[in-house]
């Protein structure tokens, strides 16, 4: 038999359209898998008030008269916080300070988030040992800070020995 009569005596059918629609498909979705998928993100902001309490460390008394600053970022130990202005805690050692807080969200996290790990409270008083603590170790979603009203933190400081 010669190769060439075997080939013409090959026939093949052309597929179906059902066929042809499920290899198109196939196609289509092999190709759609191999396109990275769309990375997005998104922020904005709250400014709400954070209302921070001064203790003495040993007795949880209230420290009247510490200086308190709220500002974006985390120190080691209380300096002059850049874009921070120190505020003056009353009888009850509070002050409430007015902040605005970063929010965000992502293709990875779709919620709008506060970002209160950003934000550190310093407080220092005469007397007492200076410290530097965040506002929160995990971010929290805006409805619930609105809800709240105000962010509360509490620092304890020891005194000096």
């Amino acid at each position: 038999m010669h190769v060439n009569s075997w080939i013409s005596k090959r026939t093949f059918r052309l597929p179906t359209s059902i066929e042809t629609l499920v290899i198109g498909v196939t196609v289509v979705v092999v190709i759609l898998l191999m396109i990275p998928s769309v990375k997005w993100a998104s922020s904005g902001s709250l400014r709400v008030p954070v209302r921070v309490t001064v203790v003495d460390g040993k007795t949880p008394k209230p420290i009247s008269g510490a200086k308190v600053a709220v500002f974006r970022g985390t120190q080691e130990r209380v300096t002059e916080p850049s874009g921070g202005d120190w505020q003056t805690t009353n009888g009850t050692g509070s002050v409430e300070v007015d902040y605005e807080f970063e929010t965000g969200a992502s293709s990875e996290r779709p919620v709008s988030l506060v970002h209160l790990d950003r934000v550190s409270v310093a407080a220092q008083a005469e007397g007492y040992e200076g410290k530097v603590v965040r506002v929160r170790e995990v971010w929290q979603p805006p409805d619930e800070i609105r809800a709240s009203g105000e962010i509360v933190v509490l620092v304890g400081l020891m005194p000096k020995e």
